[in-house]
């Protein structure tokens, strides 16, 4: 099972923004710096509800595209550890299987014959090319921080983690 640092990593990784656009068609990207195979199962919406998808098997120190995933601010994501067990999850339940899949709906899992799954809400903020990295996965809580980019400009950031996760640094509690 990941250590409780890793599982607040990973809770850490998904950034938080409340969804703002309509999904465009494309793919999300999904990095793996660890040293353990990991399966990941998204779930997003689109115009007809929920959708989820898996499960994409992702090598030690890779990057995969996961086909499919529309560009979002929003996505839910179950990630496994094949290597050293355990399983990040959240209190979002979707609904999968253990081979291959793409489901839509989350009503009545069991009694469509699949699984009713936990997953965690990770949000990519406005990127146009969405990438997530299991080294910085943030909660989906939206608690602003005003914080000072790279470049020296002032941002506002739906949390203290997603402002990390892009180099910024916090100045004050609030929006800039």
């Amino acid at each position: 099972m990941p250590s409780r640092h890793n599982l607040l990593l990973l809770a850490l990784l998904t950034a938080a923004l409340l969804p703002m656009a309509v999904p465009v068609s494309a793919d999300l990207r999904f990095c793996n710096p660890t040293q353990d195979r990991l399966g990941v199962a998204v779930g997003f919406k689109d115009k007809q509800g929920f959708v989820t998808q898996g499960w994409w098997n992702l090598p030690a120190k890779s990057c995969d595209r996961l086909p499919g995933t529309p560009i979002d601010h929003r996505y839910y994501l179950n990630v496994i550890n094949y290597d050293r067990g355990g399983e990040w999850a959240g209190d979002t339940y979707l609904c999968t299987r253990e081979k291959e899949f793409t489901l839509r709906g989350i009503e009545d899992c069991a009694a469509r014959g699949y699984e009713r799954t936990g997953f965690f809400a990770v949000d990519t903020g406005r990127a146009k090319s969405p990438a997530i990295n299991v080294n910085c996965i943030c909660t989906a809580d939206y608690v602003p921080v005003c914080a000072r980019k790279p470049d020296g400009r002032l941002e506002t950031y739906s949390n203290a983690c997603r402002a990390g996760c892009e180099g910024a640094k916090v100045v004050r509690k609030g929006k800039c």
